[in-house]
């Protein structure tokens, strides 16, 4: 008899299953959102979540995620980064309005412009930094360009999406999602992007 297994979903992916699969065993990645937790058990170990997970697997009590094969979770991997990414972007923008602020540089009041990251405002931030003195200019000279970097590598992301987007793969999906209806008038209109 071949031993049937079982992990929560993790930052391995289904790496581990592939490999343990590919080697004869029976195994079943679990959504860690189906995992009973017992009421008044505030300890939490490998051991015991083993232990518990194991028990809730042999009485049918888990969800199991299907695995994509390995080509849909890099392509997964590719939007997962590109996300982080984006967020990390978020992050450096915000640092350095708050950076300019601080330093009494206000876009917005300057240029009676309502819009930040655009042609108009990255020309703004060039004349600004060279205007400034030291450590700010250094500061926010760097951080201009990582954040110009970061613009650079999120473009290339974007067309590897694009790109993936037009794969055979992923044709009926992506047309399914950008597919759009909207009543107008109690008439239906559907949208293509």
């Amino acid at each position: 008899m071949v031993p049937r297994l079982c992990y929560e979903a993790s930052y391995v992916g289904f790496s581990l299953q592939r490999d343990l699969q590919a080697r004869g065993y029976v195994c079943e990645v679990v959504a860690p959102s189906s995992i009973p937790r017992r009421a008044g058990k505030s300890v939490k170990t490998d051991r015991i979540d083993a232990a518990d997970l194991a028990e809730f697997y042999a009485n049918g009590l888990l969800t199991t995620v299907a695995a994509p094969d390995a080509e849909v979770e890099q392509d997964r991997d590719l939007l997962r980064s590109r996300q982080q990414l984006m967020h990390q972007q978020g992050d450096l923008r915000r640092h350095i309005l708050s950076l300019l602020r601080r330093n009494g540089l206000h876009y917005k009041a300057e240029c009676n412009s309502k819009t930040h990251w655009r042609t108009h405002h990255y020309g703004w931030l060039e004349r600004t930094i060279a205007s400034c003195t030291d450590s700010l200019r250094t500061n926010l000279s760097l951080l201009l360009r990582q954040l110009k970097n970061m613009d650079e590598i999120l473009a290339a992301y974007g067309d590897e999406v694009e790109a993936l987007a037009v794969t055979p793969r992923y044709q009926e999906p992506v047309k399914a999602l950008t597919c759009y209806s909207i009543f107008v008038g109690g008439a239906s209109r559907t949208f293509l992007r």
